[in-house]
């Protein structure tokens, strides 16, 4: 029973939410960016990662890519996420950690198109995969990862 409760508590908490999210429902074009620039990628930065593993430069705009396509199709219509230089909102993605197996954790904050932080998003997080190469493992981290910030999305946007 214990175990349960702790499986709950743990999955519930996952993302918390400071501010509102509403507003992405009610834009046109949201943009999402993802950064990696901070992330401990294997226990690496970015740029050390990028040496150990020299196909990272080549794979790192199809990780990218995986995350936001898992995520709009999550958002489904309610919530039009794409790569929009002008849009009325920016959803910033910063990657804390890919750990060795893909596991992602990240946060997130969401901009007004003004520049204004109206929500914070925290403990956004997801396996990786179970076989495969290193960057395999973590693009299936990144198409978990979206899906659960998509389906986080459009169940907090809708209220």
């Amino acid at each position: 029973m214990l175990l349960v409760v702790a499986t709950i508590s743990s999955a519930s908490a996952q993302l918390l939410v400071e501010g509102s999210l509403t507003s992405l429902k009610k834009a046109d074009r949201v943009n999402l960016k993802i950064d990696f620039s901070e992330a401990s990628i294997h226990g690496m930065s970015e740029s050390a990662f990028a040496k150990y593993e020299t196909d990272w430069d080549v794979d790192k705009p199809v990780i990218v890519g995986y995350f936001l396509s898992e995520a709009r199709q999550k958002c489904g219509d309610l919530i039009n996420l794409g790569t929009y230089e002008n849009a009325d909102c920016e959803i910033r993605v910063n990657v804390i950690s890919i750990n060795e197996k893909g596991n992602y954790v990240c946060e997130a904050d969401v901009y007004d198109a003004e520049g204004k932080v109206i929500a914070k998003i925290k403990d956004i997080s997801a396996k990786g995969g179970h076989f495969g190469t290193k960057l395999n493992l973590i693009k299936d981290g990144a198409k978990h990862t979206g899906a659960a910030l998509g389906k986080f999305l459009k169940n907090r946007a809708k209220n």
